[in-house]
């Protein structure tokens, strides 16, 4: 027994299957125990034999050995040498056992711009997967993982992946990190999708990641008792990936994706897989892509015939059916679709017959300015009819009046511009009457004519789109508007109802839509329909909102200086009233009692020409006070470097702007179409239109000043307002196929304070508004 190790030396014995006490044992005990504690102690021998067997010393002449090997007796002969060293199994390791590991409370791995968060045990959202250390669970020598129990062996010579992934120079690390379940592979392949070219060499590695991981045999069980299944992507993973296939662009990229869409890609999860392919179709819009979309959303079967298997055998989550497919469709098309795929998808359903419980049709028929286009093709179907009619041609007028708006310039809340939107703009100011009384809303004819108080109040705004789309500018968006809305088939559409007006009443909806089209036909299409039905009078289309409640063409002004319009005038000694609409005062004006059916009608001109009259003098004020805003607007974009539309003028053509010496321009604004149109607006093809605005400010009399301004009005009329003077020159033509051509000129007090023409006035301060608007020639306009 000279041999033996010293029981009482613990150090030298290995790992056991449990701890050995190192009292003496009691043999006093029963003989259960006794027998208990022989088998112990005859395993331990068994144990220290093993250990001095293979774990003897290092040469043959060893006199002792503390760790239990063997030694030579002295004098005994010749000695076999020892058998070669064999390496110890880890379980025989001469050091004592590592605790596992315990998760630290490291902060939250960040993840690349971009990846979305993931949500933590508490429900909460972190910045991505928390950090875990060496040894647990699906990591690195932990349950699961590479190298632990029910995991794959570590790979030979090879220390576990470290987590920053800017270190990861090979493929051969992606697919270990595959192979290994790393929680930082897909950020890591976002950074390498941004880094690395996009190839069929990416695309290649990207598939091969995006498959299942191979099935293989697992060394740390015994042979043939189980498989270790290769751990499933997550879907973030998935996602990740699947985007990258989409950037790369590559015909294998491509071929993949089109194969998880037709259930011939066997991904881990076919559906979080089938989705991650829609929002890419969505948020990466082509025509090969549109096309697709549009397969899925009218057509499925021919793009996934009906599954019942998994994709992936491993995992016993069905595929998805192409009604699946079609269900997942409709929901991500809502977050975001190319006005190209819209259109498509509009074209379809006018094609096959309009279903407006259909999702998708109610997605289309959704007010928002990305969906012009496929409610333009909608509207062409003989399906559409009745409220859904209406509401479209309501969608089209605040369109137009938005598009209008834009491109000149007019502020939102503008009388007739619409607050927020597709514009996107804050409160604004009102319009106005000359000398009109203050009324806001969208049953008022709002506003005062210059002179008069601000007015501020709601507008018919777009929905906020779900998702936020392209950053434009108010311009950019004006002239996307501009050129849907103001050329094709619409513009056919509108010149030929126009010229099939029977009833201003019944036709209101179409000629205030027509009323926003700043384009040359269609103004000689309005003239010719305002002549004919001029008996019909105004208030029709005041009530349908056509100068108020939209923003109209400012060339409508001069279409109706070019009818038969008439002053009213107020008796001497009758009690003062507002011009306006309505019946006149008792005892005055036309239909007296027992009038004749031919008298009748006479009146009935009379009354219609009063009322273009006034009509006239609202849409004056209306455009003055959108102008004065834009020149506002114009000057505070100036001030922040973005300077907006063309610069103010400093002078007033065929005009002569007073020249006493405190006469001061407050505010100019000025435009010239189609020469200096925005950019890009070519393709609406606007008519000819040119303006020109001045607010001045001076001191002296509302009389004397008119007199001085009238010098350079040749033919103007003077009107007296309640607050003011308002002259106008008619816009008569200087020769055939001329412009033409209105001229405007108000004096008010600065204080708004009324005005008498038969008091003496005292010098105060004077607000002036000078208003020039030319057209084409109506009359002369070739269709």
């Amino acid at each position: 027994m000279s041999n033996m190790p010293n029981l009482d030396d613990f150090s030298a014995i290995p790992e056991g299957p449990g701890p050995i006490a190192k009292k003496e044992f009691d043999w006093k005990k029963s003989n259960g125990v006794k027998i208990g504690v022989a088998a112990v102690l005859l395993a331990l021998t068994v144990l220290i034999f093993a250990v001095m067997l293979f774990g003897g010393g290092k040469g043959k002449n060893t006199a002792s050995n503390p760790a239990g090997g063997m030694t030579a007796a002295p004098d005994s002969g010749p000695t076999q040498p020892p058998p070669a060293p064999v390496a110890a199994p880890s379980a025989l390791a001469q050091t004592p056992p590592t605790p596992p590991a315990q998760e630290t409370a490291d902060p939250p791995v960040r993840n690349a711009p971009g990846m979305p968060p993931q949500v933590t045990g508490t429900g909460e959202l972190s910045e991505g997967p928390p950090r875990r250390n060496e040894g647990a669970e699906g990591y690195p020598g932990g349950p699961g993982g590479p190298g632990g129990p029910g995991g794959y062996p570590a790979a030979a010579d090879q220390p576990p992946l470290i987590d920053d992934v800017s270190k990861w120079k090979n493929p051969d690390d992606y697919r270990r990190a595959r192979r290994d379940n790393h929680h930082k592979l897909a950020e890591a392949l976002f950074i390498l999708n941004k880094t690395a070219p996009r190839n069929e060499a990416s695309a290649g590695l990207l598939i091969e990641l995006l498959k299942p991981v191979k099935v293989e045999a697992n060394p740390n069980d015994p042979p043939g008792t189980y498989v270790q299944p290769g751990a499933a992507a997550s879907p973030q993973l998935i996602e990740t990936i699947v985007n990258a296939l989409a950037e790369n662009g590559t015909k294998p990229a491509k071929d993949a994706l089109k194969a998880i869409l037709s259930g011939d890609f066997p991904a881990d999860d076919d559906r979080a897989a089938v989705e991650a392919v829609i929002k890419t179709l969505l948020f990466n819009a082509s025509a090969e892509n549109d096309a697709l979309m549009l397969q899925l959303l009218v057509q499925p079967e021919a793009v996934r015939k009906a599954a019942t298997a998994p994709a992936n055998p491993m995992n016993p989550q069905m595929a998805m059916t192409p009604f699946d497919m079609r269900a997942k469709a409709q929901e991500l098309v809502k977050l975001s679709a190319s006005e190209n795929l819209r259109i498509k998808l509009a074209e379809h359903f006018a094609r096959m017959g309009i279903d407006p419980n259909d999702s998708t049709v109610q997605f289309l028929l959704q007010e928002d300015p990305a969906n012009l286009g496929a409610q333009l093709a909608l509207y062409r179907s003989e399906d559409v009819i009745g409220e859904t009619r209406t509401k479209l041609e309501q969608y089209f007028l605040n369109y137009a009046s938005q598009a209008l708006g834009l491109t000149m310039g007019i502020p939102s809340g503008v009388e007739g511009m619409p607050m927020g939107g597709a514009g996107g703009y804050g409160p604004g100011y009102g319009g106005g009457v000359p000398g009109g009384e203050r009324g806001y809303g969208p049953g008022g004819y709002g506003g005062v004519m210059p002179g008069g108080e601000r007015g501020y109040g709601p507008g018919a705004g777009l929905p906020t789109p779900e998702v936020p789309r392209e950053k434009l500018t108010d311009l950019e968006r004006g002239v996307k508007l501009a050129n849907a809305m103001w050329s094709g088939p619409l513009i056919v559409s509108l010149t030929d109802q126009l010229n099939e007006v029977r009833s201003m009443e019944k036709s209101a909806p179409a000629i205030v839509l027509a009323s926003t089209f700043p384009v040359d036909s269609v103004r000689a299409a309005m003239f010719r329909m305002l002549k004919k039905r001029q008996l019909d009078g105004p208030q029709v289309l005041d009530a349908a909102g056509w100068s108020d409640r939209v923003l109209n063409d400012p060339g409508t002004l001069v279409l109706v200086k070019m009818l038969g319009r008439k002053e009213q005038k107020t008796p001497k000694g009758a009690p003062g009233r507002t011009p306006g609409y309505g019946p006149p005062a008792a005892g005055y004006g036309p239909n007296p009692a027992g009038a004749t059916s031919k008298a009748e009608a006479a009146a009935k001109k009379l009354q219609t020409e009063y009322d273009w009259f006034e009509e006239s003098r609202k849409l004056v004020g209306l455009w003055c006070s959108r102008f004065e805003a834009a020149a506002q607007a114009q000057r505070k974009a100036a001030r922040r470097g973005t300077p907006i539309g063309e610069p103010a003028p400093a002078k007033l053509d065929d005009f002569e702007i007073p020249k006493e010496k405190d006469t001061k321009i407050e505010d100019a604004y000025q435009l010239n179409w189609p020469e200096k149109a925005p950019a890009g607006l070519a393709a609406a093809k606007p008519g000819a239109l040119k303006i020109q605005y001045f607010r001045l400010t001076q001191t002296g009399t509302i009389k004397k000043s008119m007199t001085n301004l009238k010098r350079g009005m040749k033919g103007a009329e003077l009107h007296e307002l309640e607050n003011g003077l308002w002259a106008e020159v008619y816009p008569k033509p200087a020769a055939a196929s001329a412009p033409r051509r209105s001229l405007d000129v108000i004096v008010t007090r600065l204080d708004k304070s009324p005005y008498d023409p038969n008091q003496k006035e005292d010098p105060t301060d004077l607000e002036i508004h000078i208003l020039a608007v030319e057209i084409a020639d109506p009359g002369a306009v070739k269709e």
